[in-house]
């Protein structure tokens, strides 16, 4: 466009210049170049904008969501980003870029890229990480997140404790309570979790199904001793089904975009409820069903 008005007789030389100079600086690969890198750090930076402004993002995942955008524009200073990648193929085929002429880079134009591209991605990364964790907060999340727990039990047990510690005393919760108690708390969340995670595997893969159904978890909620008796009433699990899909039904998320909006309940409890036969374990007994329905699965 700007090669065209330059050209234009019919306005003034002066701003014919302009526009001639505009187009030799658009039209110069070393700015190409640098607007490319811009652009593929810009669609991160989008992509971890628009999900820290989710309503359902929390600490635990923006460490996930931080972590990526970080390790990407790290990549970014070695690895062509998806605009660097365009640019670089179409001006190597046919010395163009979106069907305008490109000029040539010299070798100085090439080292000055290779700095700007260093020092651009570099900083960006540095600056997200301070920016968005300068109290540790987020850092230390990362302990709460059950896909980093520890498989063996002996070291998942004490798994993060000094980083939930450390985000209680940063954010001065007060817990009414000793550490201790709190710890207990979390220790029982990194055991009871991932039996319970293991216990549904085995339900939803053994052979009697005829077929091996993957469940992606979404929400797992820890039920005390009190709330849980009154949901069950021995002996008698049609009643304790209908018990356990209300409450199940009050906890789902009404919007189906939200990260924790499921189609599936699943409730275990040691409680006995019912006849043997309907006991996955010995100790571990549950329900699958859905809330909507109040039926099994």
């Amino acid at each position: 466009m700007f090669g065209t008005l330059a050209e234009d007789g019919s306005r003034p030389s002066s701003e014919r210049a302009k526009c001639s100079g505009i187009h030799k600086k658009m039209t110069q690969w070393l700015f190409l170049e640098e607007m490319a890198f811009v652009k593929d750090a810009l669609e991160t930076l989008q992509a971890l904008s628009l999900f820290l402004q989710r309503r359902d993002a929390t600490a635990v995942t923006a460490n996930t969501e931080v972590d990526v955008a970080v390790r990407a524009l790290g990549a970014m200073r070695q690895v062509d980003g998806t605009s660097a990648k365009r640019l670089h193929g179409e001006y190597e085929a046919s010395e163009t870029f979106k069907g305008v002429n490109v000029s040539q880079p010299s070798d100085r134009d090439k080292r000055k890229a290779e700095v700007f591209r260093e020092g651009f991605y570099t900083s960006l990364a540095e600056n997200i990480q301070r920016r968005l964790d300068d109290n540790g907060i987020i850092s230390a999340s990362a302990a709460l997140n059950p896909s980093n727990w520890p498989p063996d039990e002996d070291e998942r047990i004490l798994y993060g404790d000094e980083k939930l510690l450390a985000i209680q005393k940063k954010l001065a919760v007060d817990i009414g309570e000793s550490n201790a108690i709190l710890l207990k708390e979390f220790h029982e969340l990194k055991c009871h979790g991932i039996t319970g995670k293991a216990t549904v595997n085995e339900i939803y893969h053994d052979e009697s199904l005829g077929v091996h159904i993957n469940v992606v978890l979404v929400r797992m909620i820890m039920l005390g001793y009190a709330k849980s008796i009154s949901l069950i009433e021995r002996g008698n699990p049609s009643r304790s089904l209908e018990n356990v899909c209300r409450w199940a039904f009050g906890q789902q998320k009404g919007d189906v975009e939200h990260a924790e909006h499921h189609d599936h309940a699943i409730f275990l409890t040691r409680q006995g409820f019912g006849p043997t036969g309907m006991q996955v374990e010995r100790t571990v007994s549950a329900f699958v069903g859905m809330p909507q329905q109040l039926s099994f699965a």
